[in-house]
């Protein structure tokens, strides 16, 4: 009688075979958000669990699986909605936002105040055309600097222009007129307030590691109020992060930042103006497929992210938080695993277009622009489509971060950046081509003859004209052009460019400072996705819960606290005469309900991103995701 063979009597090559096919997945696995684990992905496209029985059968099984499945199958994550965390989103973005506006604000000073100074702060989010039509597009450059980043909103401007005769106005005419070192030393504290957080040596140390921050912080000594400036300088805004947070580690080695600020509430308890509205819990707000993968990854074992080969992150929606700079997070990753290879697809139409364009430090993201774009039925100048004017910036915020990767230590046969047209892709071929290319072009002319023409502007000149989009933009794109399988790639055809640098620097040469800075206002369209994808007004809607359109009026009887929880520095508040009269017993409460508001949400925001501790995964290797 011959001897019974068992499975682990057949040939190694035999079985690894046999391993293989059982642990193949025709899509591969995808996160599912809501438990926090991996699933196989059908033929049907729905999410199945993980069949684990094989490996379940004995220890010698066991072992010779053990991570087969992560190598042979991509992991892939999409952005992460659910209702339980959309709130906690929407509070985590604006604290990231707040955090960027107030590291600025360190290194600015305490502003001085004025009677001057009651804008409402949304100057910079207006539309670029209601500027043009109040100043000459001249002015509005070289405004920049004259200014001396007071923060005036454009309303405030249009009142002083019109009040010329005013006693007040007259007398700060009067006072320009006079001796500059007479009214540098008599008008300082009114006009000019020096950072005491920057030193010559500060910015001196700051400038050998981050050189290109240098002219900002020489503005910022001259004292110029870079908060208030509605672009970042054309600095990749990581690399202007990075330098700002090290301009203030050193001013704290030096003792030069006040006691009393390190102790603001912006430090102790973050916050961002419009805590508590509305409108900022009524959007979809997501995590970035990003985020999600660095959650798993990091509570993932160690051995079982050796295994990993493929992870694809379809960046599907808007999600919050910066999430162009999230793939940060997965450098250290990619450098632990060399074998490791990450595909991050950007949906053009329903994430990049879509997204915060970063014009500004502490954009606030609440959709009130889009529900107005959705439910205008007027003719309006603005139109119902996608806006040709700040499309370029969001494509080169996302190019530029990405490449932003590779200096912060990123190997680069680890990760590929994918823009991906989707439903309409020869779209997005001509968008490339009669918008983004041309407006690479356009840089690209501008910083020629900005330094020969206009050597003598000033740096912030140069930096806020409309036509300077990003350090590196029109390089990147020739780069993209030249290379179709790089760094960067696309899923539409990447045309040649049609746009002639040479051509385009002679034709700047023929115009002022003001007529090319309104080129990209002068040129804007508005642009419809084709079908099959839903009309711009609908692609937007898809962001935004039902109920956020419909009748939301405030409980009659019940005091509108909001504006208390904003913060008790907000100057709207003070000059608005129709706020209510809340009794001193009330307004303590509502200060003691805004402070652990904040704390609440403080918690739940970082909640999401709570690691596991290591120890609980350590005995269930083969099943932890």
């Amino acid at each position: 009688m011959s001897p019974k063979l068992s499975f682990l009597d057949l040939p190694s090559e035999l079985r690894n075979a046999i391993y293989l096919h059982y642990v193949t997945v025709e899509k591969g696995y995808v996160f599912n958000f809501e438990t926090g684990k991996l699933a196989a992905l059908g033929s049907d496209g729905k999410m199945q669990p993980i069949d684990h029985a094989l490996k379940f059968t004995c220890k010698t099984v066991a072992e010779e699986m053990m991570g087969l499945d992560l190598q042979v199958n991509s992991i892939n994550f999409s952005t992460g909605y659910s209702d339980q965390w959309r709130v906690n989103a929407a509070r985590f973005h604006n604290m990231q936002a707040y955090f960027n506006y107030a590291a600025v604000s360190m290194l600015q000073g305490p502003r001085p105040t004025s009677e001057d100074d009651d804008g409402d702060g949304n100057a910079d989010q207006r539309d670029p055309r209601e500027t043009q039509e109040e100043n000459s597009i001249g002015e509005i450059v070289s405004n920049h600097v004259q200014d001396h980043g007071h923060g005036h909103d454009r309303h405030q401007e249009q009142e002083q222009e019109q009040d010329e005769d005013d006693d007040q106005d007259g007398d700060e005419e009067d006072d320009e007129d006079q001796d500059e070192d007479q009214d540098e030393d008599e008008n300082s504290s009114e006009q000019v307030l020096l950072p005491t957080c920057c030193t010559d040596a500060i910015v001196e140390e700051v400038a050998q590691r981050y050189p290109d921050f240098k002219p900002i912080l020489e503005i910022i000594m001259l004292g110029t109020d870079v908060t208030t400036q509605g672009r970042h300088f054309g600095l990749v805004p990581t690399f202007k992060r990075q330098a700002v947070l090290y301009t203030i580690e050193l001013a704290l080695q030096q003792e030069l930042i006040p006691e009393d600020w390190q102790y603001e509430d912006y430090w102790d308890k973050p916050h961002i103006s419009g805590f508590g509205r509305r409108e900022y819990t009524q959007g979809k707000y997501r995590f970035s497929a990003a985020a999600l993968a660095i959650r798993f990854l990091s509570r993932l074992p160690v051995g079982l992210r050796m295994h990993l080969r493929k992870i694809r992150l379809h960046e599907d929606s808007v999600s919050v938080a910066y999430p162009e700079t999230h793939a940060q997070g997965l450098i250290k990753f990619c450098i632990e695993n060399p074998k490791l290879r990450i595909e991050r697809h950007l949906d053009l139409w329903r994430n990049v277009f879509q997204s915060l364009s970063c014009t500004d430090e502490v954009e606030s993201f609440n959709f009130i622009l889009e529900k107005s774009w959705i439910t205008d039925t007027t003719d309006s100048d603005r139109g119902p489509g996608l806006w040709s004017l700040t499309l370029t910036d969001k494509v080169a915020l996302w190019m530029m971060e990405a490449l932003a990767l590779l200096p912060l230590g990123m190997p680069k046969e680890s990760f590929t950046l994918v823009l991906d047209g989707g439903e309409a892709p020869e779209k997005c071929s001509e968008i490339f081509q009669q918008i983004i290319q041309r407006d690479a072009a356009w840089q690209a002319a501008w910083e020629i003859v900005a330094a020969n023409e206009f050597a003598e502007e000033s740096f912030l000149n140069k930096r806020t004209h409309s036509c300077y989009r990003m350090d590196g933009f029109p390089e990147a794109m020739r780069c993209m052009e030249n290379n179709l399988h790089g760094f960067i790639q696309c899923t539409f055809d990447l045309r040649p460019s049609i746009w002639d640098v040479e051509k385009e620097t002679e034709k700047f040469r023929h115009l002022t400072l003001g007529q090319s800075h309104a080129l990209p206002v002068d040129n804007q369209i508005f642009l419809q996705p084709p079908e099959p994808l839903p009309s711009w007004r609908d692609l937007l809607a898809e962001n935004i819960l039902p109920e956020f359109f419909g009748e939301q009026e405030i409980v009659e009887g019940e005091v509108d606290y909001d504006r208390y929880l904003e913060g008790s520095d907000d100057e709207e508040t003070e000059d608005d005469e129709s706020q209510p009269d809340v009794s001193d017993e009330n307004y303590a409460k509502v200060m003691k309900q805004r402070d652990d508001l904040l704390m609440e949400r403080l918690a739940q925001g970082f909640m999401f991103f709570n690691l596991a501790d290591p120890a609980s995964d350590s005995d269930s290797d083969s099943d932890s995701y």
